[in-house]
């Protein structure tokens, strides 16, 4: 059970669609980067694949907190 309604839902994910869809973009390039890599492997093509591995793991955690913090400067959620 959500602690809010659909409304709010979607208002929230609303909000997060204006302020995160260049991430999108940004996301899909680093992945056909990544790609890239694995199908012509090159000295250093390991690290250069582990960094965007890890940049894609720290974008997904900040979006994780910007999330909440939407829904708690709203009001939609109260501070934990």
């Amino acid at each position: 059970m959500l602690p809010f309604d659909a409304e709010t839902l979607h208002a929230n994910l609303g909000q997060y669609n204006l302020a995160f869809w260049p991430a999108s973009i940004v996301g899909l390039l680093l992945g056909l980067a990544l790609i890239g890599l694995c199908l012509r492997p090159r000295a250093g093509a390991g690290r250069a694949g582990a960094a965007i591995l890890v940049a894609e793991q720290n974008a997904g955690f900040a979006e994780r907190i910007a999330d909440e913090t939407i829904l708690i400067r709203t009001g939609r959620i109260s501070n934990p």
